[in-house]
């Protein structure tokens, strides 16, 4: 049957079991999110409150489009992690672009919606999700599994 074909996995990501959520570190996760019908994958900071990790102001969620983007170049973003590319830049759509930046000897990938302050010097909005070297690779590793179980919840639609 399909059902058992699909389960038994095969090349590529295909073969990878969907995970709805990917702890990042430092209270960050890559997930699936269903907000008001529309599924988006989410990098997100969290925070405790009364024993529950709670979703915070700190994050993006990127379309399913953004989300093809941003994971058939995590190579690039990557090997410019690597070289500490500052002029990074990996336009996604509209105003939403992941680039690299440095604090306090640290390089960090920023995912990230920048705006128009009326100069046409674009800066960055409050929108957005930093990660350190260590998240950027759990984000990278959990990739297949986020993209698997978005293709999943597409076709369940």
């Amino acid at each position: 049957s399909a059902a058992a074909t699909a389960a038994g996995g095969g090349g590529g990501s295909a073969g990878v079991p969907p995970q709805q959520m990917v702890d990042l570190g430092g209270n960050k996760r890559l997930s699936i999110s269903r907000f008001q019908g529309r599924l988006s994958v989410d990098l997100r900071e969290f925070y405790e409150k009364n024993g529950e990790m709670l979703p915070g102001k700190k994050g993006i969620a990127l379309s399913p489009a953004d989300w093809a983007t941003l994971s058939s170049h995590l190579a690039d973003v990557d090997a410019a992690l690597k070289r500490r590319d500052m002029g990074f830049c990996l336009q996604l759509s509209g105003m939403r672009r992941v680039s690299l930046s440095e604090f306090k000897g640290v390089t960090y990938v920023g995912v990230r919606e920048y705006y128009d302050k009326g100069s046409g010097e674009l800066v960055p909005g409050q929108k957005g999700l930093n990660m350190n070297p260590a998240q950027w690779g759990a984000c990278v590793a959990g990739a297949p599994a986020i993209t698997a179980a978005l293709q999943q919840a597409q076709a369940g639609r």
